[in-house]
């Protein structure tokens, strides 16, 4: 048995035991910052996740309002461009 054999885990996976996280036993994440060196604990969400149900809504309403958006700016520019323009007099000198 030579010296790397000696270090094995006695699970027999051949690999080292990972170290534990430290936590302290009366601060188990509610004051961090407190003891430097030790690992923050992770906080658990016990909210529901945030879903979007409207996306598919969204999504028609964005593009009905574009389609209004370019039919208004072509009726713009064709009513800006068929007005009329007037002749002025020429100065008769």
């Amino acid at each position: 048995m030579g010296r790397k054999d000696a270090r094995r885990n006695p699970g027999g996976n051949g690999l080292l035991p990972q170290p534990q996280p430290r936590y302290h036993p009366r601060c188990p994440g509610d004051c961090p910052g407190l003891l430097p060196g030790l690992p923050l604990a992770q906080p658990v969400s016990l909210m529901e996740p945030i879903v979007d149900t409207f996306l598919i809504g969204r999504f028609i309403l964005l593009a009905v309002m574009s389609l209004v958006f370019l039919g208004c700016l072509f009726l713009f520019l064709i009513f800006h461009l068929m007005e009329p323009v007037f002749a002025k007099p020429l100065h008769s000198s």
